[in-house]
C-alpha cells in the first residue's frame, strides 16, 4: 500500500491520477473509492469499489466475456452477503434475499466476501485501488483494509490512498491503522510519501511544463514566481 499525504492543494490528487492513468495503460484494472466527512455509511472507504468492482463483472457478461454461469460462480451466494453491507447492490439482489439476512453482518464474514470478490476481479489482471481521503475513513473500512493488505493470498492487488497529513482532521481511525500497520513483526505492506507545498523553483518548471495551450500566459507565471525567490 501506498498512502500519499499532504496537506490539501499538495499535488495528491495528480498524482495518484498518473499513477492511474498508467495503470490503465498496462491493462490494469482500476477501481477507485472515496471517504467524505461526517459520513455515517459503514464501510465508506469500499462503497464505490465494491460497485465499481460489480460494474466490471456485469460488463464482461454484456460483453460476452463471462457467461452468466461464470458470473454466478464468481459472486454467488456472496451477492445477498455484498447487497446487505453495501446498498448500492440491492438492485442486483432479490429483496427476499437481501431481507433474509441478519442486520448486522459480522466483521469476520464480512472481510472474508470483499476478499473474494477482489480475489475474483484480480483473478486475470492486476489491480489497482485508489482510497481518497482516507482520513476520513470509518473504523470498519480501514479494519477491512488491514484484512485484505495482510490476508494469506491476496495478490495482484496495488493500494494507493491519500489522507492529510496528522493534525489537519479528526483522523484518530487512521492514525491507529497506521500504528498497527507499522508494529515490529507486522507485514512490510505500508510506504508512505509526503508531499509538501512547491518551492519557487520547483513551481516555475511546473508551470513551464504546461502545455503549449497556456499560450504566453505560461511565460508570464513562470517570470512571476521567480521574482518571489
Amino acid at each position: 500500500m501506498a498512502l500519499i499525504s499532504g496537506e490539501s492543494g499538495s499535488g495528491k490528487s495528480a498524482l495518484a491520477e498518473a499513477v492511474l492513468d498508467d495503470a490503465r495503460d498496462a491493462g490494469c484494472v482500476v477501481l477507485r473509492g472515496a471517504c467524505r466527512e461526517h459520513e455515517s455509511v459503514t464501510y465508506n472507504a469500499f462503497d464505490q469499489v465494491v460497485d465499481g468492482a460489480a460494474t466490471l463483472l456485469e460488463r464482461a457478461v454484456q460483453k460476452g466475456e463471462l457467461q452468466k454461469t461464470q458470473l454466478a460462480e464468481a459472486i454467488g451466494d456472496d451477492l445477498t452477503l455484498l447487497a446487505r453491507l453495501f446498498p448500492v447492490l440491492r438492485e442486483l439482489a432479490t429483496a427476499e434475499s437481501v431481507e433474509s439476512l441478519p442486520a448486522e453482518v459480522d466483521r469476520e464474514r464480512a472481510f472474508a466476501v470483499v476478499k473474494r470478490l477482489v480475489e475474483r476481479v484480480s483473478a486475470h489482471r492486476p489491480v489497482v485501488l485508489l482510497l481518497d481521503d482516507l482520513h476520513w475513513a470509518d473504523e470498519d473500512s480501514l479494519a477491512m483494509l488491514a484484512y485484505l493488505l495482510r490476508a494469506p493470498g491476496t495478490r495482484n492487488l496495488l493500494v494507493m490512498a491519500t489522507a492529510w497529513p496528522p493534525g489537519e482532521s479528526d483522523g484518530e481511525a487512521l492514525d491507529r491503522f497506521l500504528r498497527q500497520m507499522r508494529r515490529p513483526g507486522s507485514d512490510d505492506v505500508l510506504t508512505q510519501l509526503w508531499l509538501g507545498p512547491l518551492g519557487p523553483e520547483e513551481g516555475a518548471r511546473v508551470v513551464a511544463g504546461l502545455p503549449e495551450r497556456a499560450g504566453d500566459r505560461s511565460e508570464e507565471h513562470t517570470s512571476e514566481l521567480q521574482s518571489h525567490h
